[in-house]
Protein backbone atom coordinates (compact mmCIF):
# COMPACT_ATOMS: atom_id res chain seq x y z
CA UNK A 1 0.00 0.00 0.00
CA UNK A 2 2.92 2.98 0.73
CA UNK A 3 5.65 2.91 -1.62
CA UNK A 4 8.64 4.68 -0.50
CA UNK A 5 9.59 7.74 -3.35
CA UNK A 6 12.77 8.60 -0.52
CA UNK A 7 13.96 7.50 2.85
CA UNK A 8 11.40 10.25 4.39
CA UNK A 9 8.54 10.45 2.22
CA UNK A 10 6.05 7.39 1.76
CA UNK A 11 3.71 8.04 -1.46
CA UNK A 12 0.05 6.46 -0.76
CA UNK A 13 -1.81 5.07 -3.98
CA UNK A 14 -4.34 7.21 -4.58
CA UNK A 15 -7.77 5.71 -2.97
CA UNK A 16 -6.36 2.10 -2.59
CA UNK A 17 -8.29 2.29 1.68
CA UNK A 18 -11.78 3.16 -0.22
CA UNK A 19 -11.35 0.74 -2.35
CA UNK A 20 -10.39 -2.06 -0.52
CA UNK A 21 -13.07 -1.12 1.86
CA UNK A 22 -15.59 -1.47 -1.04
CA UNK A 23 -14.34 -4.25 -1.95
CA UNK A 24 -14.90 -5.92 1.72
CA UNK A 25 -18.17 -4.29 2.21
CA UNK A 26 -19.25 -5.14 -1.40
CA UNK A 27 -19.01 -9.23 -1.14
CA UNK A 28 -21.34 -8.73 1.97
CA UNK A 29 -23.07 -5.91 2.63
CA UNK A 30 -25.17 -6.81 5.51
CA UNK A 31 -22.75 -8.32 8.32
CA UNK A 32 -22.18 -6.59 11.22
CA UNK A 33 -19.50 -4.09 10.40
CA UNK A 34 -19.67 -3.13 6.75
CA UNK A 35 -21.05 0.60 7.63
CA UNK A 36 -17.82 0.80 10.00
CA UNK A 37 -15.63 -0.57 7.53
CA UNK A 38 -16.81 1.98 5.00
CA UNK A 39 -16.54 5.00 7.50
CA UNK A 40 -12.99 3.89 7.66
CA UNK A 41 -12.16 3.91 4.41
CA UNK A 42 -13.51 7.56 3.79
CA UNK A 43 -11.32 8.50 6.97
CA UNK A 44 -7.84 6.96 5.43
CA UNK A 45 -8.99 9.26 1.94
CA UNK A 46 -9.60 12.32 3.99
CA UNK A 47 -6.57 11.97 6.60
CA UNK A 48 -4.40 11.51 3.35
CA UNK A 49 -5.79 14.53 1.33
CA UNK A 50 -7.28 12.49 -0.90
CA UNK A 51 -11.26 13.15 -0.91
CA UNK A 52 -10.71 15.78 -3.17
CA UNK A 53 -9.33 13.51 -6.07
CA UNK A 54 -11.73 11.02 -5.41
CA UNK A 55 -15.75 12.91 -5.22
CA UNK A 56 -17.34 10.51 -6.93
CA UNK A 57 -16.17 7.45 -5.26
CA UNK A 58 -16.57 9.39 -2.21
CA UNK A 59 -20.06 10.37 -2.72
CA UNK A 60 -21.20 7.08 -3.62
CA UNK A 61 -19.53 5.24 -0.36
CA UNK A 62 -21.54 7.96 1.67
CA UNK A 63 -24.82 6.54 -0.29
CA UNK A 64 -23.97 3.32 0.43
CA UNK A 65 -23.37 3.82 4.31
CA UNK A 66 -26.70 5.75 4.26
CA UNK A 67 -28.53 2.81 2.52
CA UNK A 68 -27.04 0.74 5.20
CA UNK A 69 -28.27 2.57 7.90
CA UNK A 70 -31.63 2.42 6.34
CA UNK A 71 -31.56 -1.44 6.49
CA UNK A 72 -31.39 -1.36 2.06
CA UNK A 73 -27.70 -3.68 1.86
CA UNK A 74 -28.95 -4.12 -1.96
CA UNK A 75 -29.32 -0.28 -3.23
CA UNK A 76 -25.67 -0.37 -0.82
CA UNK A 77 -24.41 -3.02 -2.98
CA UNK A 78 -24.91 -1.64 -6.48
CA UNK A 79 -23.86 2.22 -5.21
CA UNK A 80 -20.68 0.13 -4.58
CA UNK A 81 -20.34 -1.61 -7.52
CA UNK A 82 -20.38 1.78 -8.86
CA UNK A 83 -17.66 3.14 -6.78
CA UNK A 84 -15.04 -0.02 -7.54
CA UNK A 85 -16.19 0.20 -11.45
CA UNK A 86 -15.27 4.13 -11.38
CA UNK A 87 -11.87 2.96 -9.72
CA UNK A 88 -11.08 0.90 -12.27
Amino acid sequence: MLAVASRTTPVVEVGVRLRAAAEKVVRDASRPGAVDDLVAGLAWTAACGQTCQLTGPVAGVRRAIAALRAGDAAAAESALRSVLAAMR
